[in-house]
């Protein structure tokens, strides 16, 4: 008879499977939201979210039958708490303020209702039995599946004869804080320069910016644990390959391109996040106290804004479209990851660089583009509960081995 564990673990490869193949479909019709592929979107959103609804049913068991340590809880009792509220409040907001049919109604709620499951699943799953390089290797493959269809979108730019700046390419990025868990270093320098290429190929200023800032973090703080000599090795290395292949590339590839994009941040050649801002603040001051509360809509910020564009922006676009009660939340479950994350440089885990890295490209590009409204939110949650079930998974070991005895009520 198969064992638990087992069971388990064949099922979370599953999962990962089938966001494997979500994510690759996602990202292709990333910026296709016609009606045509809103229905095929919404199809695959809903088998994505079937799969991780009874992976996570692991983790809702967990919670009411089997409890544990409080100490271990803290992620369960402050992240998780704040995400699920957020999500139950937003799809009641949507509900309120949704003027469309009830199909639409729930492929909208699907956007909210399948991270929390994916986070679930996958926190529970990492928690109980630890780091596992297959883990590690499915995502890696993930990754790569990302970057090929990067690559297939950005060759039809190029025969088309067109210039475009290509948001898919922050898929990739958002893999690479748990895929350098990999326990082989050349893995791990590969995946720094693919991803490196991915980046600066788009010519995404906030994609730069998160890639610099994110490898930064993670030198800082792996220097700040590990506080050997091999760390300089390790910072030089990927500093060097880093500014070798994006100045290469740079220079010879795209030359005045590049620079075009980086120095000029006029609304003519850039995104118009300046205009854009601006136009949804001022609706915001002169809004009513009802539309502060349960917020405009769905998607409204495309209506009302400057060029017809989203926020740019996760936190302004969850108050315009959400409101008041809906931003609280998300900035409370955005400060608990920091905390954690805090918490965990301060005990000097060996995920520590990981998360903060990942808290670190989460950031920007929040503040930069829109997360929140695509599959990368999703991606961005499974692997930072990845890291996080990990490091509690080797804190509990080595609280156990240092009190055998010991039992935590």
């Amino acid at each position: 008879m198969i064992s638990q564990y087992k069971l388990r673990s064949l099922y979370y490869a599953l999962a990962l499977l089938v966001n494997m193949f979500v994510t690759g479909y996602m990202l292709i019709n990333d910026d296709n939201m016609n009606d045509v592929g809103t229905q095929r979107v919404f199809l695959v959103r809903s088998i994505f979210c079937v799969v991780w609804v009874i992976c996570a049913f692991w983790y809702i068991k967990d919670i009411y039958i089997i409890p544990y340590a409080t100490r271990e809880n803290g992620f369960r009792l402050s992240l998780l708490r704040w995400l699920i509220t957020f999500c139950i409040c937003t799809c009641i907001a949507i509900t309120i303020t949704h003027a469309g049919s009830i199909k639409e109604l729930i492929a909208t709620c699907t956007i909210f209702v399948c991270p929390c499951f994916a986070l679930m699943g996958s926190y529970d799953y990492a928690r109980l039995y630890g780091e596992k390089q297959e883990t590690v290797w499915c995502l890696i493959a993930t990754m790569l599946v990302c970057v090929f269809a990067y690559f297939k979108i950005y060759n039809l730019y190029n025969v088309l004869g067109e210039q475009g700046h290509f948001a898919v390419a922050y898929y990739p990025l958002y893999f690479l804080p748990v895929v350098l868990v990999c326990d082989k270093k050349w893995v791990r320098y590969a995946i720094i320069a693919i991803v490196s290429i991915v980046i600066f190929t788009s010519i995404k200023r906030g994609g730069l910016l998160a890639l610099f800032m994110g490898i930064s973090a993670f030198i800082v703080i792996h220097q700040y644990i590990k506080q050997e000599k091999s760390l300089f090795i390790f910072r030089t290395v990927t500093i060097l390959i880093v500014v070798f292949i994006l100045g290469y590339i740079g220079i010879v590839h795209f030359g005045d391109a590049l620079l075009d994009r980086v120095i000029n941040t006029d609304d003519t050649t850039g995104s118009g996040r300046t205009e854009i801002w601006k136009s949804l603040c001022t609706n915001l001051r002169h809004q009513s106290i009802y539309k502060w509360v349960v917020g405009n809509g769905h998607l409204t910020t495309m209506r009302d804004s400057y060029r017809n564009l989203s926020a740019h922006n996760d936190f302004l676009e969850v108050a315009y479209n959400y409101g008041g009660i809906n931003i609280f939340l998300y900035l409370g479950f955005f400060f608990s990851l920091i905390a954690y994350t805090l918490r965990a440089i301060k005990q000097r885990s060996k995920y520590a660089p990981h998360l903060a890295m990942s808290v670190t490209i989460y950031f920007i590009l929040s503040m930069l583009s829109i997360i929140i409204l695509s599959h990368t939110f999703t991606l961005s949650l499974i692997n930072t509960a990845l890291l996080i079930g990990w490091n509690e998974y080797e804190s509990h070991n080595q609280e156990t081995i240092a009190t055998p005895t010991t039992t935590t009520i």
